[in-house]
């Protein structure tokens, strides 16, 4: 349990209720406090601690401070290198938001091309993000932009998921300003956006993926080793029943200690669905009925290495995939760190992302 050292408001709420449904209605009322993350006394409550993640340690490099002219400007003032990955900046609120743009060299402006925004885990960066998921190595060959987005820098790389010790700052906007600015400047396919998060940044494209004013935004989602907060809402139209479809794989980690397979409930702090609960969501999003049908996957030496879940809707062609990956701990599988090198979450990502083509 969660106790704050020098917040009154906590304080009291802390001789309520364990029960989680009574915890979880107490919660509603301060989790849209932006002063909450201070009010957890990082010092004393860290969230790398409650998390079980290393502790924060960031090289961060500006990437536009390495002296490099852009070999070309887009139709507005995005400037950028075919190639590379660069820094890019936008004003939200106020606020100087930052994320990292990669555009392949094969990039023809006369074509439209396929962009996913990602968001990192707390703690982390878009460097981090890049280098972990080798999205920009893979843009080459798949065609596509990555965006990769960069948390709260004053909450701990953190994003505003809408649970209590995040970020506060409107992530909502960040998106959906960063998508039009990079819009505006790129030939990017509409019908083709997707995001992709790991950790806290799987719960904020929850978030991102349900929230009414980005509906329509994101053809699919990939997440992985993150969770569903439990206030995520199906916005559906009952006059237009294939409006709200959205296709999503998550893959997830049987072993995972930081966000368990089975869930997990940190009072007043971080709610976490289990696997189960997101993969009936989004059943009942895409209105997807058939039941799922499973493959199990082994390597070379006759061992299970994950099981694949795919509900599908075969007239619409709309897609669940449940992914349990076995003996893998909080990490992005494909890493170094991977145990069984046959689970590569980019690989599994983007070839779901061509199948719905």
């Amino acid at each position: 349990m969660l106790h704050p050292q020098e917040s009154p408001i906590h304080r009291d709420l802390s001789t309520s209720s364990d029960n989680p449904q009574t915890a979880e209605r107490l919660n509603s009322k301060i989790w849209e406090d932006h002063d909450a993350f201070k009010a957890l006394d990082p010092g004393k409550n860290s969230v790398e601690d409650l998390l079980g993640l290393p502790k924060l340690d960031l090289e961060i490099t500006d990437r536009q401070d390495e002296g490099k002219n852009p070999a070309w400007q887009g139709k507005g003032e995005l400037p950028f290198t075919p190639g590379e990955t660069t820094k890019e900046s936008i004003e939200i609120d106020g606020e100087k938001r930052t994320f990292l743009l990669h555009v392949p060299e094969s990039y023809d402006p006369s074509k439209p091309t396929h962009l996913i925004m990602a968001y990192h885990g707390i703690t982390s960066t878009g460097d981090q993000m890049e280098g972990r998921t080798g999205l920009s190595q893979r843009s080459e060959s798949d065609n596509f932009i990555v965006a990769y987005m960069e948390g709260d820098p004053e909450g701990r790389h953190s994003w505003n998921n809408g649970q209590l010790a995040f970020s506060g700052l409107d992530d909502v906007k960040f998106t959906r300003e960063t998508l039009s600015k990079i819009s505006e400047n790129l030939h990017i396919d509409k019908e083709h956006v997707y995001a992709v998060g790991f950790s806290q940044g799987e719960s904020m494209v929850h978030r991102l993926a349900n929230e009414p004013e980005l509906k329509n935004t994101f053809k699919a989602i990939g997440v992985v080793g993150g969770w569903m907060t439990g206030r995520e809402k199906i916005q559906s139209d009952p006059d237009n029943p294939d409006s709200d479809d959205l296709s999503v794989i998550s893959i997830k980690s049987g072993a995972d200690p930081t966000s368990p397979y089975d869930g997990k409930f940190h009072w007043g702090f971080a709610n976490m669905k289990p696997e189960s609960y997101e993969e009936d969501f989004y059943r009942r999003r895409n209105e997807v009925t058939e039941p799922a049908k499973e493959s199990t996957f082994y390597n070379d030496e006759g061992r299970l290495i994950r099981s694949q879940f795919l509900s599908e809707d075969p007239g619409s062609g709309k897609k669940v995939m449940r992914v349990r990956i076995e003996d893998e701990g909080h990490i992005w599988p494909g890493t170094p760190e991977t145990v069984h090198k046959e689970n590569n979450a980019t690989d599994m990502i983007l070839k779901f992302f061509r199948s719905l083509d």
